[in-house]
């Protein structure tokens, strides 16, 4: 019977092995980013990875932005980084970007106009009625109404 145990014991050993070093156990155990452990969790859940500390005040993607957004308003800022932030933002850091930056001055006002922008694309950029939900799209254009201004990521 322990010979046929044997294998048996030596996979769960290495499952275990894996386990504790994956990503999400290293998290667990990463520095503390604000007094608020749950908050920790929710940054490090949304970037899907370790986050600077240094970071967390940029007025775009800052932890303290993030937390005065409305629940349908960081949906919209996860899905524009997701989507969006590669050529409307400055996520090449620098302040120069492929497309404009999409602010709340571009934006308010003219709601129908960038929804219809984002559903159908331009010639520059792609439509993304394929790859986004009508809603989905609302949830963006409802961010890109808290958003400010841009800095460069450096």
């Amino acid at each position: 019977m322990l010979r046929t145990l044997k294998p048996w014991i030596a996979l769960a050993l290495m499952l275990a092995g894996c386990l504790a070093s994956s990503p999400a156990a290293a998290q667990t155990n990463a520095q503390p980013l604000t007094d608020d452990p749950a908050v920790d969790a929710w940054i490090r859940a949304t970037f899907g990875q370790p986050v600077d500390s240094a970071t967390l005040d940029n007025p775009v993607w800052g932890t303290k932005t993030l937390l005065a957004l409305t629940e349908t308003q960081l949906e919209g800022s996860r899905l524009f980084m997701q989507r969006c932030n590669v050529c409307h933002g400055a996520a090449m850091n620098s302040m120069d970007a492929y497309g404009p930056f999409l602010t709340r001055q571009r934006v308010t006002g003219r709601e129908g106009q960038v929804r219809q922008v984002i559903m159908e694309g331009t010639d520059r950029m792609p439509a993304f009625k394929y790859g986004l939900e009508p809603a989905q799209i609302d949830m963006i254009v409802e961010y890109l109404g808290t958003v400010t201004a841009y800095e460069p990521a450096y």
